[in-house]
């Protein structure tokens, strides 16, 4: 019989032993601030240490609340290291990071939330300083056999690079991401039917109005999902998406504009628990845009996922994927965004966690071809059930992506307590 409440807590509390901190490409996904188990959030964990957790080296919650049903675990990490370009044209710096968080968990209630801050403090690039707040809060209820899941988020972030940053310049630019998440999981026998809707609003600081082409951006994006469910050991999958994005403050040529689209897309994949795990899914998306912005089109999309897990301690995670500009992240709208990403994790001891990831992206920004690969290695070192020491190395290659350095090295040394 599955342990339902340690089971959460595995997967609220393992996190990637290497994780790539800010920096002068910060672009990042909502999903990839927020933990695994915050329900409406939740992407397929990749190769990491969330599934090589042992019984034993969960975090205790504090006692006072956790006999009432209600576990909260509070967590400290603090990071110092060398960033050889923070910044476009930026000299070698050191650089030191603190960041607070608290997690909580109510398994009965199927709640699950999460809050953090980071404090971002660069040596001889004071620009390159920022201050980051994440927050979220997810709800899993139960529908007869099925369920229905309820998130909302707020991140307060600096970004660069990645369709934000000024041509040439350096500092981070003050972002501000207000989401939602509802999702509806129904069985019907010969299939599994899921039904998702998300919503947010994008917000860049006044000053950074210029740079950014746009004062705010709100999204919704709609998806129905068809899985077969026969057991088969390769699902069918069939997805439909629709979504609209809607600028606030776009400047005239600057290639942002209100838009829709809709896309139909078919594939298989594997069940979650077998040694080989394939995702394979591929179709075509309509992008219409309004008035001055980039021509609309019919563009190809898809991915290709491939995992191989020998043992609980080993794994090969690749990831090929294509998307059209609506939701690329990378670049502007109107221009199609393919990446790659290979990673690597291997534990040779249950205190001991080996990672490398390679990954590469190729879009558009400010009209002209831009790329950024970078490779990332590190070890996460459990000294006892409450501190870690996580050191880690990065490289990554730029090509005409404002606002970053062509090339970029970090040295990090990494130190969490988790009372």
């Amino acid at each position: 019989m599955i342990d339902f409440p340690a089971l959460l807590r595995c997967i609220l509390f393992a996190l990637p032993a290497l994780v790539a901190a800010g920096g002068a490409a910060r672009g990042d996904s909502l999903g990839s601030f927020l933990p695994m188990a915050i329900p409406g959030f939740g992407v397929a964990p990749g190769v990491s240490a969330r599934s090589r957790l042992h019984s034993g080296d969960f975090p205790v919650p504090l006692a006072p609340l956790a006999s009432a049903g209600l576990e909260v675990f509070p967590r400290l990490a603090v990071d110092a290291g060398l960033d050889t370009a923070p910044g476009a044209g930026q000299g070698i710096t050191a650089m030191g990071m603190v960041r607070p968080e608290v997690r909580l968990a109510d398994p009965e209630l199927g709640l699950a939330g999460f809050a953090n801050a980071e404090l971002d403090r660069y040596a001889r690039d004071p620009a390159a300083n920022a201050n980051r707040v994440t927050a979220a809060l997810g709800l899993a209820l139960p529908f007869g056999p099925d369920r229905i899941t309820l998130g909302a988020a707020h991140v307060s972030t600096a970004q660069t690079a990645l369709g934000l940053a000024a041509n040439g310049g350096a500092a981070p630019l003050d972002v501000t991401t207000d989401a939602g998440r509802i999702g509806l999981r129904l069985g019907f026998g010969a299939f599994d039917a899921t039904a998702r809707v998300r919503f947010g609003r994008d917000r860049v600081a006044a000053g950074g109005a210029g740079p950014a082409g746009f004062g705010s951006r709100s999204i919704t994006r709609g998806q129905v999902a068809l899985e077969t469910a026969d057991g088969a050991p390769l699902r069918e999958l069939l997805l439909l998406r629709a979504g609209t994005t809607r600028y606030a403050g776009a400047l005239p040529g600057s290639g942002f504009a209100d838009s829709s689209s809709l896309a139909v897309l078919a594939g298989g994949v594997t069940g979650a628990r077998a040694l080989w795990r394939l995702r394979v899914v591929g179709g075509a998306e309509r992008i219409r845009y309004a008035e001055g912005g980039p021509a609309s089109g019919i563009a190809v999309v898809g991915d290709l996922a491939l995992q191989w897990t020998p043992d609980p301690l080993i794994a090969v995670d690749l990831d090929l994927s294509r998307r059209a500009g609506a939701d690329g992240g990378f670049g502007v709208p109107g221009s199609i965004l393919t990446t790659e990403r290979l990673g690597l994790a291997e534990s040779y001891a249950r205190d001991l966690l080996f990672t490398v990831d390679v990954a590469a992206r190729q879009g558009r920004v400010s009209g002209h071809a831009a790329t950024e690969a970078d490779v990332t290695a590190g070890a996460l070192w459990r000294l006892s059930r409450a501190v870690s020491f996580r050191p880690s190395a990065s490289f990554a290659l730029r090509h005409d992506l404002p606002g970053s350095a062509p090339h970029e090295a970090r040295l990090m040394l990494s130190l969490v307590w988790t009372p």
